[in-house]
């Protein structure tokens, strides 16, 4: 039954126009029964002749729902419908020669359904994307409208953040109408990047076949580069970072560490505070995250040339006029990096003893041995990976016999995966129920697909866990902190709290000519109380809150944004061990 009501929501999630022709092709199966019992045998050859309708009619169904520009999608999308129809063309032909009707009617049902329900399950797990509002026939600005009607359908967050879709089309189509009359596709892809923003949440992506436009349009976003960037410290003061050597606002006298007080004239406080975070990898849903970053954005705000305010080596303020040297985006990108810190290059599951008495657990992503489809559906089906629960628990119990007594679990730029494997790292820590992996919205509230229900028997539940997070720790990464936290009793610490999101992708809107796109969550992560678990509402506020919120003096933020390779967190972490 689970199974059957998987299925049944997957269909009911996708769009009209795919619901429409497999209906339509279900029907025909059963309007041909009916006929070829009425028929009398002198018409047999204008029945077999009706077993072509459906093929005709995916052909043109075909045609005109092809996405421009991404014949594969559009082949693996419809691909199942297709051989359907062909069975039932067979069908006839079959009948028409052999004169063996039930046999054949037989198989041509079996398969034919089969089919359609194997390729609503292979569009699910291999393809991933579930809705497709397919606008590539339509000019930009009607794309772009319809794509915003389509989160009104599919977006599966669309209630819980208070979307005024009708005042998003306000806002964004004169901006889209202009980049269309202009023919400017960078202008387009701002637009674009612009609603993601609006819609504060790291599942959403924005997509395009034209790089050259896409570089470009991340470049307007980002601003002018002025030879360094920004970011505030522990005291509250906004510190200059990754300064050029040489270039004129050094010359003028700013360096690393430089207090800078005002940016054009307004005190760099009130000017941070004001800009938005907008990057085409990041999207920092909690505002928690995004002040922690505004100082980094702010860098790139203003014209050819601004004004600088900044203490001098006598502590007194002084302000410099710097030109623009340059744009900001790969300076920018570097201070968002430099902050995350360089990804580890061990392997996922990594262990190690990492001190005296202190183990360490390294998890990059919730992926297994590559999860082939049916292990993820076996596992997702099963609501955790038992291959993986016996492979970390043999890894534990080494850490053991080499004397752990704390472990460290790092999730710092997990970006996420199959949140059924979460499962299978938190039943080695908890003995406690745990909520569902998979939630839908119907009908104007959330439900759960899976129960509340325990995995695992916790043989280390009484081992002291310490877990460390960062704003790109999300997805399903986000949801393995909330468990350890909330299930484990494990210390979350980190310098920001969590990603903030942690849904099932599946919906994907083509704009014009395949040339844009947007992706956004049709499926959310639910607590026991089937709301949403983590993803954040209209006010921004984080919802997953580190027990240590690490934050950098003046000396440890040269430290971070410099090339010394030190990793911040983790040693003030075993400093306190």
């Amino acid at each position: 039954m689970l199974i059957i009501k998987y299925i049944y929501l997957l269909f009911r999630t996708m769009e009209s126009s795919f619901q429409a022709m497999a209906v339509f092709i279900l029907l025909s199966l059963v309007a041909l029964t009916v006929l070829h019992h009425f028929m009398k045998a002198k018409r047999e050859r204008v029945w077999c002749a009706l077993c072509s309708v459906p093929l005709l009619s995916f052909l043109i169904f075909y045609h005109h729902n092809r996405i421009i520009g991404m014949p594969e999608l559009t082949l693996q999308r419809y691909a199942a419908l297709g051989v359907a129809s062909l069975l039932i063309f067979l069908w006839g032909i079959v009948i028409f020669f052999k004169r063996s009707y039930k046999a054949y009617s037989v198989l041509t049902y079996v398969f034919s359904i089969c089919w359609i329900i194997l390729g609503i399950i292979f569009v699910a797990v291999c393809v991933t994307y579930v809705y497709v509002g397919n606008h590539s026939h339509d000019s930009w600005e009607e794309s772009f409208s319809k794509t915003i009607d389509d989160l009104g359908k599919a977006y599966v967050l669309r209630d819980w953040k208070e979307l005024d879709l009708e005042a998003l089309k306000e806002k964004y189509l004169p901006m889209v109408r202009e980049a269309e009359e202009k023919q400017d596709k960078a202008a387009m892809l701002m637009a674009l990047y612009e609603l993601r923003y609006d819609l504060y949440d790291g599942h959403v992506r924005v997509r395009t076949t034209n790089s050259a436009a896409n570089q470009e349009a991340l470049q307007r976003l980002a601003g002018n580069d002025y030879g360094f960037s920004l970011f505030r410290d522990k005291e509250g003061e906004y510190l200059a970072i990754l300064v050029e050597e040489g270039c004129e606002a050094n010359q003028l006298g700013i360096q690393n560490g430089t207090v800078i007080t005002k940016w054009d004239g307004i005190p760099t406080g009130e000017a941070a505070s004001a800009v938005k975070c907008i990057d085409a990898r990041y999207a920092f849903s909690y505002v928690e995250n995004e002040r922690i970053f505004q100082p980094i954005f702010l860098a790139g705000h203003g014209g050819d040339e601004i004004q600088v305010t900044f203490l001098d080596e006598n502590a007194k303020e002084k302000t410099v006029t710097v030109n623009a040297i340059g744009n900001y985006l790969q300076r920018r990108t570097e201070a968002i990096k430099k902050f995350f810190g360089t990804p580890a290059d061990n392997e996922n599951f990594h262990v190690c003893m990492i001190s005296d008495g202190v183990g360490y657990l390294r998890i990059t992503e919730e992926s297994y041995k590559n999860d082939p489809p049916l292990d993820v559906i076996k596992d997702c089906l099963g609501g955790y990976s038992k291959e993986l629960y016996a492979e970390l628990d043999g890894k534990l119990k080494s850490l053991s016999g080499q004397g752990m007594k704390q472990l460290i679990i790092d999730l710092r730029n997990n970006d996420g995966g199959y949140s059924s494997l979460t499962r299978s790292v938190v039943a080695l820590f908890s003995d406690q129920p745990l909520p569902s992996d998979m939630g839908y919205y119907l009908n104007g509230s959330y439900h759960s697909l899976f129960p509340v229900k325990t995995y695992g028997t916790g043989p280390w539940k009484d081992l002291p866990l310490i877990v460390l997070v960062n704003a790109d720790t999300g997805s399903s990464g986000d949801v393995l902190a909330y468990y350890l936290q909330t299930y484990a009793s494990a210390t979350l610490i980190g310098d920001s709290t969590t990603w903030g999101c942690a849904q099932c992708t599946g919906g994907y809107s083509v704009l014009t000519d395949g040339e844009f796109s947007f992706t956004y969550p049709i499926a959310t992560s639910p607590g026991e109380d089937h709301l949403p678990l983590i993803d954040a509402r209209s006010d921004r506020k984080a919802r997953i809150i580190p027990d240590e919120l690490i934050a950098y003096d003046k000396a440890e933020v040269l430290e971070l944004f410099g090339d010394t390779g030190r990793d911040l967190i983790l040693e003030k972490v075993l400093e306190k061990k």
